[in-house]
């Protein structure tokens, strides 16, 4: 099969037509005054990622000239001997897409088109389904618009550990000001310290109001997180030590593994470089949560307060 597709500003409708047709050759068009070069070309580092064996060639052209549309279109289905070729009409312009209609119907071409929606390609002309969608990851879309990911800023915790999160950041959630009650001081006393043990008073005090510390710790004994030790107590690992000792950590937690039952992909503490070309690792964004369904990404920012967000009757 070969498949021919213009290129627009979607990255995802640039890669989820080839990705789901998986051709034997693909020629792309791309109008460079749009679609710069350095662009057309992480394109193409993106599918030949995934479809390393597809001869892929990216071509320019002026998309808004109909005669160079046209013309390029025309070259392009006489230069191949392959009786079964494709336009793809998703992505582009409304020129491009008119075009290469037209063109596609006077040689004889199939007219496919990318319905997200409805999870097909399909065949414009005898609205037959000519494939199933094969959804992008993050990964290709961040090679198509050249950026990277880098070193999560988190400790992922493994599937193992759900059910014990899940619990404890619930408790979290209900008992706000003693939580934070108890992680100022775990901050300011324990995070710093070389070993996992650590004490902790009696009593603990947090915006004029007094808890009970083994109350409050109760619910992270629990599940583990944290240990008794002697007397007093220790965490079970320095990974507990972290989720300990940072107030909205459990939020993101358990974002996480809920986002995990409801997206195709989902990761946590997600740090990109949106330059892969310099060669140095920059933070240049850090995700709290980032998901991924149906080739859409979601940018999850998760903000635990210790207060209410509004007041109301």
């Amino acid at each position: 099969m070969v498949q021919i597709q213009f290129l627009g500003k979607n990255v995802i409708q640039a890669l989820v037509p080839v990705f789901s047709l998986k051709p034997g050759k693909a020629l792309f068009f791309y109008d460079k005054r749009d679609f710069p070069a350095k662009s057309a070309a992480n394109i193409g580092k993106a599918i030949r990622r995934r479809l390393p064996e597809i001869d892929l060639t990216l071509t320019q052209v002026n998309c808004r000239d109909f005669d160079a549309v046209r013309m390029a279109l025309y070259r392009s289905f006489a230069s191949f001997d392959d009786p079964d070729i494709c336009f793809v009409s998703t992505g582009g312009t409304e020129v491009t897409a008119a075009v290469g209609q037209m063109v596609t119907m006077q040689v004889g071409g199939r007219i496919l088109f990318a319905d997200m929606k409805e999870g097909s390609i399909l065949d414009v002309r005898t609205l037959s389904k000519a494939a199933d969608v094969d959804h992008v990851t993050i990964d290709d879309c961040l090679t198509a618009i050249g950026a990277k990911r880098i070193r999560a800023s988190h400790t992922l915790p493994g599937k193992k550990d759900e059910a014990r999160i899940l619990d404890a950041a619930e408790w979290t959630f209900g008992h706000t000001e003693a939580w934070h009650a108890l992680q100022q001081f775990l901050a300011s006393t324990a995070a710093n310290a070389s070993g996992l043990e650590f004490t902790v008073p009696d009593t603990l005090r947090y915006q004029g109001a007094s808890y009970e510390s083994r109350k409050l710790l109760e619910v992270f004994l629990r599940n583990g997180f944290i240990l008794e030790s002697g007397s007093g107590y220790r965490f079970e690992s320095r990974t507990a030590l972290e989720y300990m000792t940072t107030f909205g950590t459990w939020l993101e937690l358990y974002i996480y593994f809920k986002a995990l039952s409801w997206f195709d992909e989902a990761y946590l503490g997600f740090v990109i470089d949106w330059d892969s070309s310099d060669l140095a690792d920059t933070v240049d964004n850090e995700i709290d949560v980032l998901a991924m369904r149906d080739s859409a990404p979601c940018f999850i920012s998760c903000k635990m307060r210790s207060e209410p967000l509004c007041t109301g009757r």
